[in-house]
């Protein structure tokens, strides 16, 4: 089984380009506003629709305790899987079931 590598604070192409260059399997983009590495949605998703096929969109969320602005950004940014953490977070969101930690979006 292989290693995969998530790199999380992606706000430009140049740093999402070289992560996938050395290996990076999945970016983490992050929709938390307070955070300094906060990306906004439509500036993500301009960055995730330049990347390889095989490359894992992640959108990052933390605090936020409203699961559809959670799916609204994940759909608007295109991410693939959505990762949250917080206290307020329920363990399963409306995604189908997945647990809370990474859940795919369909």
């Amino acid at each position: 089984m292989s290693t995969r590598v998530k790199i999380c604070g992606i706000t430009r192409w140049e740093d999402a380009q070289l992560a996938v260059e050395l290996g990076a399997s999945a970016l983490g983009f992050n929709f938390y506003p307070p955070s300094p590495r906060y990306i906004d949605p439509a500036a993500a998703r301009a960055l995730i629709e330049k990347l390889p096929p095989l490359v894992t969109a992640v959108g990052i969320f933390a605090d936020e305790p409203d699961d559809a602005h959670v799916a609204g950004i994940a759909k608007e940014a295109r991410v693939t899987v959505v990762q949250c953490t917080a206290r307020s977070f329920r363990g399963w969101m409306e995604f189908g079931g997945v647990p809370n930690d990474l859940r795919r979006r369909r």
